[in-house]
């Protein structure tokens, strides 16, 4: 059986359990010994220094003085990153790369390729999807998934390859989130979701239109369906919707609140929204 670990390196956001991590280990839990190694928030847990703080600290070196920052980030922890992936000796280990981690991702990856070339290297997430990152992140990894990661880090796992002809995801059919491996001690009482991909326009300045070639949404049943199973199983009330408009339309938001009052289900949900002409009753529902 395979081992897979699925990671995400600092720095990303610390705090919040990554929806991505979640989303691929509930996709291929069959394919074999599958686990999440949030590296991430291992690092900030570390530091008792506020979160905020040590983010803008992050960020100002990153930017000024990416040479330093790499020479603080690996000698603090970097290094003890690569001997826990290692002690661990996956088949198979996959990164969500962001803006925020693709410098500490490059160095792990390349460390690991000098320390144990057997291990094959997955790249995934937002910032694989441009050429420049494509180019600086290739030398030390085995694949880099663009776009929809699903199906495609299916058919790496197994038949080492990725099908030109990706699929689109039905995400009706999509498993609930996986978040199990996750010690929710470590994180806000808050968890992530997702009810659209992509979205109805097509502006010039969103990066939406880059990662997803067609809208979707899940029907208000289907995210309802979710949260309930994901409250009773982690017994956590409160979650965060991550897509850029949540719901897709205003009537499926409706129904969405139609069955949390039906069935006077307590929970907390936010996320971002289109400004739109709101009735009354609606907004009284969404209360």
């Amino acid at each position: 059986m395979k081992k897979i670990i699925l990671s995400c390196l600092p720095c990303w956001t610390g705090e919040m359990i990554p929806l991505s991590l979640g989303v691929l280990k509930a996709k291929i839990n069959d394919l074999g010994n599958v686990k999440i190694k949030n590296f991430d928030n291992d690092y900030f847990n570390r530091y008792k220094i506020s979160y905020e703080y040590i983010k803008n600290l992050h960020y100002i070196y990153r930017i000024n003085n990416p040479k330093f920052y790499m020479k603080f980030l690996f000698t603090f922890h970097l290094k003890k990153i690569i001997k826990k992936i290692i002690h661990e000796n996956p088949n198979i280990i996959c990164f969500s790369v962001y803006k925020s981690n693709i410098l500490s991702t490059y160095y792990i990856c390349k460390k690991l390729k000098e320390k144990r070339k057997n291990i094959k290297i997955i790249l995934g997430g937002p910032n694989v999807n441009f050429n420049a990152s494509i180019k600086f992140l290739s030398k030390y990894s085995d694949h880099i998934v663009q776009g929809e990661g699903e199906y495609s880090i299916r058919e790496i796992i197994k038949n080492d390859k990725i099908n030109k002809n990706q699929r689109i995801v039905d995400l009706e059919k999509e498993p609930t989130p996986d978040f199990s491996d996750f010690d929710f001690k470590k994180y806000k009482k808050i968890l992530p979701y997702y009810t659209t991909r992509g979205c109805y326009n097509r502006c010039n300045y969103c990066i939406e239109r880059i990662f997803f070639n067609k809208f979707r949404i899940k029907s208000a049943n289907k995210i309802y369906n979710d949260l309930i199973e994901m409250k009773n199983k982690y017994k956590i009330s409160s979650f965060f919707l991550c897509d850029p408009n949540i719901f897709g339309t205003k009537e499926n938001l409706e129904q969405f609140c139609d069955l949390i009052i039906k069935n006077k289900i307590k929970i907390n949900w936010g996320g971002q929204i289109r400004i739109f002409q709101p009735n009354k009753s609606l907004v009284k529902k969404m209360k």
